[in-house]
């Protein structure tokens, strides 16, 4: 019983261990603007906006770290210019930061 409970021990520990080595890769997104105009909305993946306010022209900001293994992320924004509206497909097969230019 005691040999059991050493070996169940020894797994759960090792298993902790283990989880603690394997980190998983992000990419994070950064949004450049120099469209002229604010970025009103930026969706990730067709999803919901991800900001939580206006991206001004000349500013750079974060949109979030995201899972490498997703590879190719969608990232599509509209801004003031009512006839703006920008897609753009992110190579995220390694860890890092991608910045995505908004011209």
């Amino acid at each position: 019983m005691k040999n059991l409970i050493k070996l169940l021990f020894l797994l759960l520990l090792s298993f902790t261990l283990f989880g603690c080595i394997v980190d998983e890769e992000e990419c994070e997104i950064l949004i450049v603007n120099n469209s002229g105009y604010e970025i009103t909305s930026v969706a990730v993946d067709y999803g919901e906006n991800v900001l939580s306010s206006n991206i001004a022209n000349g500013e750079t900001r974060s949109i979030g770290d995201y899972d490498e293994s997703e590879h190719y992320i969608d990232i599509q924004t509209t801004s003031t210019d009512p006839d703006d509206f920008y897609s753009r497909t992110i190579d995220c097969s390694g860890a890092g930061k991608y910045a995505v230019s908004v011209n």
